[in-house]
C-alpha cells in the first residue's frame, strides 16, 4: 500500500480507493493527536466521532502544565478549559490590571473545578478581589505552591485564602503593596519550606523572628520595590545584594 500520498487533517476524505482517516486504528490517531498541539487538538474534539473524542482526550491527558497571558489572541472555550483542567498539575496566568475580573475568572474557573492534580496555581498582574478568593479555594486543600507575586492582595483576602490552603509548601506574594504581612499569622507553618516577601509602606509583620521559630522554613525578603534582597534560614540572615 502506498502511503506517501496519504494527507490527514480536519475532515480528511480521501477518494474511495484511497485510505481514509477512519480506516486508521487508535494507536495510529493517538500518536497524530501527541504530534498536535493542544489548540490544533482541542479543535478536533467533536469533529469526527466518539472514538476520535475518546483517543482526543487521552492525547489530552498528557498535558499537565497550563500556561497562559490574557492578552493571548487565541480563546479557549469554557468546555475545552473543564476538559484540560482534570489533567494539570500546575497554572500559570499573567493577566494585566486592566482587564476585567470576569475575563480572567471564564479562563480560571473552569480550570480549577476539578483539581484531580493540580498542586501549583501562579497568577499574576490581577486586580483581586473576593471572586478571586473565591475561586483559589475551590482547589485550595489540593495547592502545594501558590504564586500571587503583583496581585494587589490584602490581608482580608490573603487570611481567607490561607484558611483554606492549608498544604503549601511554598508561598510567594511579591509585589503586593497593600499587605501588612499580619495575615501570615494564618500560615501553616509545619508543611511550608518556602516563603517569598516584599515589604512596603505599611509592612508590620516581623519576618526575622518568624524565620527564627521558624528554622525549617526559607524565607526571601525584599525591600520595598526588590532593591535588596535578605535571605533567612536556619535561624540566620543574609543579604544578596
Amino acid at each position: 500500500m502506498e502511503t506517501n500520498n496519504i494527507q490527514i487533517g480536519v475532515g480528511a476524505i480521501l477518494d474511495n480507493n484511497r485510505l481514509h482517516i477512519y480506516d486508521l486504528n487508535n494507536d495510529c490517531i493517538y500518536e497524530i493527536m501527541r504530534r498536535l498541539s493542544v489548540r490544533d487538538v482541542l479543535e478536533l474534539l467533536g469533529v469526527f466521532n466518539e472514538r476520535f473524542d475518546e483517543i482526543i482526550k487521552q492525547r489530552l491527558a498528557l498535558e499537565k502544565h497550563f500556561r497562559y497571558c490574557l492578552r493571548d489572541e487565541y480563546k479557549y472555550k469554557y468546555s475545552h478549559l473543564l476538559l484540560i483542567g482534570k489533567y494539570l498539575k500546575s497554572i500559570y496566568l499573567s493577566a494585566g490590571y486592566s482587564i476585567r475580573t470576569e475575563k480572567i475568572l471564564c479562563l480560571l474557573y473552569p480550570l480549577v473545578q476539578n483539581p484531580q492534580f493540580l498542586t501549583s496555581l501562579e497568577l499574576h498582574f490581577i486586580e483581586f478581589n473576593i471572586q478571586y478568593v473565591k475561586c483559589i479555594n475551590a482547589a485550595g486543600e489540593c495547592l502545594e505552591e501558590l504564586n500571587l507575586d503583583f496581585c494587589r492582595l490584602r490581608d482580608n483576602m490573603l487570611v481567607a485564602i490561607l484558611e483554606k490552603c492549608r498544604n503549601l509548601t511554598k508561598l510567594s506574594i511579591i509585589g503586593n503593596y497593600d499587605l501588612s504581612g499580619t495575615s501570615l499569622v494564618n500560615l501553616n507553618v509545619k508543611k511550608l519550606q518556602a516563603l517569598t516577601l516584599e515589604e512596603n509602606d505599611r509592612w508590620f509583620f516581623n519576618v526575622e523572628e518568624f524565620a527564627k521559630n521558624n528554622p525549617h522554613i526559607k524565607v526571601t525578603l525584599f525591600s520595598q520595590y526588590r532593591v535588596t534582597k535578605t535571605e533567612f534560614n536556619n535561624s540566620f540572615s543574609y543579604s544578596c545584594f
